[in-house]
């Protein structure tokens, strides 16, 4: 993404009077800017479904509506933003989401996990995790409760990452 381009004027403030200065030299400085800057790319949105959700060590057995699976992937960097509702499951001690695009974590990373199943968990702010070498973030409750079998109400999660 380029840095937009402004004349560089030594002017009263009318807009009527004054000179370019030197603005070949800022026109290079720009240049140089957006040639050091990697691509940023704009947010994307995975085709997420069941298959990407999952309940342990299971993946597809966590039934969801997927709300949002936005990611953005900046260089190395992924940060992932998922919105689930309507999701029903048996209990379990983790739940698990696959990353983007075939991405694997390249370090160990946490992030942040909300939710709330109505009855039992009103509302609940937990981790997510994800280790070196992995596609998977696990979500946890706090002090590694169980989460219980329940139609739950929405889930979000938000997790940025160095993948390999």
């Amino acid at each position: 993404m380029a840095i937009t381009r402004t004349p560089m004027v030594d002017d009263d403030g009318s807009g009527t009077t004054g000179t370019v200065i030197n603005n070949a030299w800022k026109t290079e400085l720009y240049n140089q800017i957006d040639a050091a800057l990697p691509g940023l790319a704009p947010w994307a949105t995975a085709p997420a479904d069941n298959t990407w959700f999952g309940v342990g060590a299971g993946a597809g057995n966590w039934s969801v509506t997927v709300q949002q699976y936005r990611y953005a992937l900046v260089g190395k960097t992924l940060t992932i933003a998922v919105k689930v509702t309507g999701q029903t499951f048996a209990a379990g001690g983790t739940l698990n989401i696959l990353l983007p695009a075939s991405n694997v974590a390249k370090g160990a990373h946490i992030g942040a996990a909300f939710y709330s199943a109505g009855t039992g968990v009103v509302a609940e702010i937990g981790v997510s995790v994800i280790g070196a070498g992995e596609q998977w973030v696990s979500i946890y409750r706090p002090g590694a409760l169980q989460f219980p079998a329940a139609t739950w109400s929405y889930f979000y999660v938000q997790l940025t990452l160095e993948v390999q």
